[in-house]
């Protein structure tokens, strides 16, 4: 497994906006309409399904299923403690996303200030995550014989 490199970077990048716009196209899906609570768990599971099936819900799953095939290929060649951190930057997209497409209003002092203080909070969790201390190199021959005897 890597570190980040500049394609797992745009991977990652590719994965935070298809599911930032994913959370737009649900809210554009359900719309301000709270979804009726049934009278029996039944009747509200069935109206969780037909918003489910409205055509801004379906693509914003859509969305989110793309992002997932990107982020399983992002996993596969980062570790988790450097890839997932980033996603703290999905909340600056949906802010923004929020405010210009959904046309919600934002106190942009408190947003940024917020928005501020979670990026700090990320930036440390990277700064505690040392990178990993660079091992000797040994020929395929010493790998080969540790494997065979079970030695690592």
């Amino acid at each position: 497994m890597n570190g980040l490199t500049l394609t797992t970077f745009g991977m990652i990048w590719m994965t935070l906006i298809l599911l930032s716009f994913g959370q737009v196209c649900l809210k554009l899906g359900v719309g301000n309409k709270a979804i009726p609570v049934g009278r029996t768990p039944v009747h509200t599971l069935i109206n969780i399904i037909k918003a489910m099936l409205k055509l801004k819900v379906v693509l914003g799953f859509s969305l989110y299923v793309i992002g997932t095939f990107i982020w399983l290929v992002v996993l596969s060649r980062t570790p988790l403690s450097i890839a997932f951190p980033m996603f703290s930057m999905s909340y600056f997209l949906v802010v923004a996303l929020s405010a210009t497409i959904l046309r919600e209003r934002v106190d942009w002092r408190f947003a940024i200030a917020g928005l501020v203080c979670i990026s700090l909070g990320v930036s440390f969790i990277g700064l505690s995550s040392p990178p990993k201390a660079k091992h000797k190199s040994v020929g395929a021959a010493a790998i080969t014989t540790r494997a065979v005897e079970g030695r690592h």
